[in-house]
């Protein structure tokens, strides 16, 4: 029998360790097929059975990086890259889900994926964020210090992507410097992989990694598994591997939807962006005090600083919003009208004491005129 309780209350703990990395810089996200399906990507296994079918065998018969190495040996180099293309809709306009929106409001210096689309970087854009992409070994050295988006498995424009069997094997040969910058990254930050499941490659190589490094005093990694049941043997295999599993089928409960899996997905990064009340109320609580020895706060400052501490106030209503671009905004403003009101105060401030130096002085003309 689960003991659900416990488990939930280990996710607690798991939720504020992930929390304090991101306040503190030191949280990586790793994003792989799960959160780009509801913008017309392919999951790893129907892009297996799609070039498959173009091969005419039957997909379960055969281990699935042997598929599309087989098309490559069968139809080569062009051929290959025309499917593959084709498959991953590579050049289709693809739009953005709110999953890749929250991505980016983690607000991680480093976000790492296995996929080959530009959704992130669209997210990114979209949401006023500078991002340089490393889809190469030789991106490396021309990172600027701000925050990045590293492309592991290569792109097509790059036409440097990782599918078939070579690709894995070779993989060390020929992404040397990516492989042992995210080695790095795995033994040093904390790890939160998104849109994974456990049948992909892509995460058994990166497992493969972690098992190497994750050991002893590292810190652990998180998944977030958005599509299965909670399985004990399966949590503990993997956490084996140093990788605590983060079910949502027992963090959402009753609103686990056992056939939408980006649903179960948003929900869970939702639930990890959430923020603890009192944490909300401290916040707005240190932007209100400045105003306290101001004696007056105008309605546009008490209206902006709920807002920038995610709090909404309308026809007398108190609510929230998770807008990263409305937050943004409202922090940007805030600050200026501060700024702008410690000025006022500092010049009431010099006005008040050049008034009282001009009262002093001419005390003193009328005391010198009437004692010569």
């Amino acid at each position: 029998m689960v003991n659900a309780n416990g488990i939930l209350n280990h996710y607690i703990e798991a939720k504020k360790i992930i929390a304090e990395a991101r306040k503190d810089g030191q949280l990586v996200i790793f994003v792989g097929a799960g959160a780009s399906i509801s913008s017309g990507m392919p999951t790893w296994s129907q892009a297996i059975r799609a070039i498959a079918s173009h091969l005419g065998i039957d997909d379960k018969e055969l281990n699935f990086l042997r598929i599309p190495q087989y098309y490559f040996n069968a139809r080569g180099k062009k051929e290959y890259t025309q499917l593959m293309r084709k498959i991953f809709r590579y050049g289709d306009f693809l739009q953005k889900h709110e999953i890749h929106d929250r991505i980016i409001e983690f607000n991680t210096h480093t976000i790492i994926t296995t996929n080959y689309d530009s959704l992130i970087e669209k997210a990114a854009e979209d949401n006023s964020e500078v991002i340089c992409v490393v889809s190469k070994d030789a991106d490396l050295p021309y990172r600027k210090g701000g925050k990045e988006l590293l492309k592991i498995h290569g792109d097509f424009e790059n036409d440097n992507f990782v599918l078939k069997e070579d690709d894995y094997l070779s993989y060390s040969r020929n992404f040397r410097l990516i492989e042992n910058y995210v080695k790095s990254l795995i033994g040093t930050k904390v790890v939160l992989f998104v849109g994974y499941s456990f049948n992909d490659p892509d995460i058994k190589q990166i497992f493969s990694w972690s098992k190497d490094i994750l050991h002893g005093d590292f810190q652990r990694a998180y998944l977030i598994e958005s599509g299965k049941e909670y399985d004990s043997n399966e949590a503990d295999y993997y956490e084996n591997f140093g990788i605590n599993v983060l079910y949502a089928s027992l963090q959402l409960n009753e609103n686990f939807k056992e056939n939408d899996l980006t649903l179960n997905l948003l929900n869970m990064l939702n639930w990890l962006l959430e923020e603890e009340k009192p944490a909300k109320l401290d916040e707005l609580y240190d932007d209100l005090k400045l105003f306290k020895s101001m004696g007056f706060a105008g309605d546009r400052y008490l209206e902006t600083a709920f807002r920038k501490a995610g709090l909404r106030i309308e026809m007398g209503v108190l609510s929230e919003f998770t807008s990263i671009r409305e937050h943004k905004e409202s922090s940007k403003i805030f600050r200026s009208l501060a700024y702008e009101q410690c000025i006022r105060l500092s010049l009431a401030e010099s006005n008040k004491i050049d008034n009282e130096d001009n009262e002093d002085s001419k005390n003193n003309i009328e005391k010198k005129r009437t004692h010569p």
